[in-house]
């Protein structure tokens, strides 16, 4: 029962910073009008060929993002938290379903998994909000900002403190998204004590 009041209040406070981009300055503008270059919305529209839906960029038109992809990046969110949260309480096989892993793969995946959970105990922080590069239907590229630090190495192990962005590679399968892959954007990372 713990667990699910953990789980609920990560999930929530990541939907907050969803919610966050509507805040105002002080003239009433939006703040996302005045940082048009640094954040990026997107609404969908559909191509003649059939294939994935099209992202196309209407900050410049000033374009706010239809319910369908809220709905969406929701979705994202709540699988990028739910691994945070997994990792976090070191539940492996749990974690493992939310990463498109193949299934050759499995067995490498959960011994590489199990042996960072047994090593190493991170505490992860979210530190701003989303942003979406990329979306489809079927694929989607997230920027998470996280503060990292290791509050547990075990001997042999070494970790630097971090705040970084990370980019989450998503895909969506049989309508549920997926982690595909996981990296630091190095040149974003910053060492922190």
């Amino acid at each position: 029962m713990k667990s699910h009041k953990v789980i609920g209040v990560l999930v929530v406070s990541l939907l907050l910073l969803i919610g966050c981009s509507k805040e105002t300055d002080s003239d009433g503008k939006k703040e996302a009008e005045n940082k048009q270059s640094e954040e990026t919305n997107y609404e969908p529209t559909e191509t003649n060929e059939g294939k994935d839906t099209v992202i196309e960029d209407p900050v410049a038109e000033n374009v706010e993002p239809s319910e369908e992809l809220l709905a969406e990046r929701r979705k994202m969110i709540e699988t990028i938290s739910m691994s945070l949260y997994l990792e976090k309480e070191k539940i492996i096989t749990e974690y493992l379903e939310l990463h498109n892993i193949k299934e050759e793969d499995y067995e490498h995946e959960y011994a590489e998994v199990k042996d960072r959970f047994d090593n190493v105990n991170l505490i992860v922080d979210v530190i701003d909000e989303p942003v979406y590069v990329e979306e489809s239907d079927t694929k989607a590229t997230v920027h998470l900002k996280l503060r990292r630090r290791a509050s547990k190495l075990s001997e042999g192990y070494s970790f630097q403190n971090n705040e970084a962005v990370h980019e989450y590679k998503m895909v969506n399968v049989d309508g549920v998204w997926k982690i595909d892959s996981r990296r630091v954007l190095d040149e974003t990372a910053v060492e922190i004590d």
